[in-house]
Parts: structure tokens; sequence; C-alpha cells
């Protein structure tokens, strides 16, 4: 049995750890294909199954400038957890992790639309004489709590990383989180769309500016965002069905970058690396900082050194290619023989008179 000592025990506890540790480091981060996205998001949506989607912080911040309550200050881009269910008020469109106990983070998508047509049927009667096109409906602010956020200062992150799991790995290490704000938009019925609410109002305030404080009217705020080539606040479209199933439910469009199909294996990777992990990565920083002073003399100490290693090994391979003579001539060291020939090696040969033995008297 081998003996146990210090070293083969840190040997034996230290492979597994830098095995795991370069999987974490290495392990290859496969994106869904562009032109498998829609159906991607599509496919897990109606099954009941989540979508993560990560997405710009700003166009969702009071003001870009400064941090109101509930808004988050480390953060620059926001973490949705899309999910799908049916209830007996019908379809309701889940924004926070599924773990998350509280369940805050969450809209009721059929409520959103019977509301839109009350209210077109009331403004219809009051106005429009009971008749007309659907007037474009813009609900009142959506307050989502608990909504996760994270960046990409984070130490455990490596530049080859996709972004979305760059800012997932952030938030797995803070547990950072945010209340968002949105607005729905039903601009047709049966169709929802979801924007930032500030972002919407921003637009408002703008068409009020120019139409000197006069009403805008929906229609006008709708063209106002549809004239946006970005798209700014933009977060999603929904085709909602009249029956509350989830497998008719229509994704049209959803915002944001989505994680690799290797993140689920990283995330797992951070538990056994634990907190050693971010050590690593602290004291590689703090190592590259002190080093890059100095970085062109070490260069310049390597070129030397390489130098001298190089001229010393030819140095001592020239000695050894130097003849070597014997008695009878140049003896050949090269050849490593270590058998002796007689008939060879002449000046060495006894004579042949010389007698060996007790000596003549």
């Amino acid at each position: 049995m081998p003996r146990l000592t210090p070293c083969r025990i840190l040997r034996v506890l230290a492979l597994p750890w830098l095995t795991l540790f370069a999987l974490w480091c290495f392990l290859p981060s496969p994106l869904i294909p562009a032109d498998q996205r829609a159906a991607y998001i599509q496919s897990r949506l109606a099954s009941g199954r989540s979508v993560v989607s990560v997405v710009d912080y700003t166009p969702y911040k009071r003001e870009a400038r400064y941090t109101y309550s509930g808004e988050c200050s480390e953060c620059s881009s926001l973490i949705f957890n899309w999910r799908l269910s049916s209830s007996p008020v019908g379809i309701i469109l889940h924004l926070d992790d599924e773990s998350d106990a509280w369940n805050t983070a969450r809209i009721n998508l059929t409520g959103v639309l019977a509301e839109a047509a009350e209210w077109n049927s009331h403004q219809k009667s009051s106005s429009r004489g009971g008749k007309g096109e659907w007037i474009p409906y813009f609900s009142a602010a959506i307050k989502l709590r608990s909504i996760p956020g994270g960046s990409l200062d984070e130490e455990i992150n490596l530049p080859w990383f996709p972004v979305a799991d760059q800012y997932r790995f952030h938030n797995n290490m803070h547990g950072f989180t945010a209340e968002v704000a949105l607005r729905a938009f039903i601009p047709e019925p049966g169709t929802v769309e979801f924007w930032s609410f500030y972002e919407v109002n921003r637009v408002l305030e703008g068409l009020q500016a120019q139409s000197k404080n006069q009403t805008v009217s929906p229609e006008m705020l709708s063209d106002a965002l549809s004239k946006d080539p970005q798209r700014t606040g933009y977060l999603a479209t929904f085709k909602v069905p009249n029956v509350p199933v989830i497998k008719d439910v229509v994704v049209q469009e959803l915002r944001g970058d989505l994680p690799s199909r290797t993140y689920p294996i990283r995330k797992a990777l951070l538990f056994p690396l634990g907190p050693i992990l971010p050590l690593v990565f602290i004291l590689a920083g703090v190592a590259s900082d002190m080093i890059a002073p100095v970085f062109p003399f070490l260069v310049v100490a390597v070129v030397i050194f390489a130098l001298w290693r190089v001229t010393t090994v030819m140095k001592r391979s020239t000695a050894r290619e130097r003849d070597v003579w014997g008695p009878t001539g140049p003896v050949d060291v090269k050849s490593g023989e270590k058998e002796f020939d007689e008939e060879k090696e002449i000046g060495l040969q006894r004579p042949q008179t010389v007698r060996l033995g007790k000596s003549w008297k």
C-alpha cells in the first residue's frame, strides 16, 4: 500500500479541482443560431418551460444619470425569466425566476386584453357612436419587483464567455434585483406588446411639447413609437388566443440576448469550485497589475537567459566532440563501445614473450 504523504494528498485533492477549473475556463459555449431563435423561444414557452433573455437596463430606468428607490445601481442589464402558465383567470406571463416563492413579477395577459376591450368599448360608445376602428390602448404602469439584474464586472467571467452568460454569473454571485415598470400596448385585439413605462413616457412628453400641451391621442403615440428604428424600450409581443391555452400563444418577438447551451453546466461548476474560484482570478489580476510596469524588463531578462542557456549547451556539445587520444591514436568516444577488441587495440595488447606468475630465479 502506497504511503500517504502531504504532497500526495495535496495532489489527489488538487487534481479534480484543476480539472473542473479547466472545464470552467475552456468549455465551449454554443449559442442558439439566429435562424432557430424564434422556433426555440416558441417551443419552450408553448410547453410551459422558461426562456431567459438579457436586455439593456438603461431604457427601464427613470433617469439614466440617477438611481431611484427600487433601481439597481450596480446593474447594467436586466435578466427576464419568461414563462407562461394557465390559471382560472386566464394566461399568466411570469418574468421572474421559477424559484421565487413570492411570484411578484407576473402579468395576466387575458386580463390586460379584457381591459383594452372594455376601454375601447367605452371610448366608442361615448365619443364615436359605438362604431369605428380599434383604438390603440396603453395600460397603466405594470410594476414588477425582484427582476434579476447583472453586470459584466465580475472576476470569474472570462472575455470569451457569451455576454448573457456573464450577466447571469454576476447575478448568481451577487443576487442583485431591480423593480421594473412596464406598459402594455394593445395595437389590435388579441395582440399584447410590452414597453418600458419610462421610455413611453419620454416619447409622450416629447409629443406634448411639440403639440404645445394639447391632448396626444393613442394613435399619435403609437405612430411615434413605431417610427423609432431602434424601438428603444420595446420588450416583447404576444398573440393571445381567446381560449386560455398556453400552447396556442404565439410569441411574435422577444428582445434580448439568450444564454449559451452550456450555461447550466458552468453554473453547476460554481458549487464545487466554491469561493476559491473568484480568489484565483483576484490574485491573477493583482499579479498582472504588479507585473505590468516591469513587463518589458522581464521580457529582456527572459531573452538574455535563453541566449545564455543556448550558448552553454553549445559549449558543452563542442567539448564532448573533441578527440581523445589513446596509446594507439584517437579514440572514438561517440560510439560508446564498451567491449574490448584485442586485435583492434594493438597498443593495448600484452606482449607474447611476457610470462605472468612466479618470477624467474
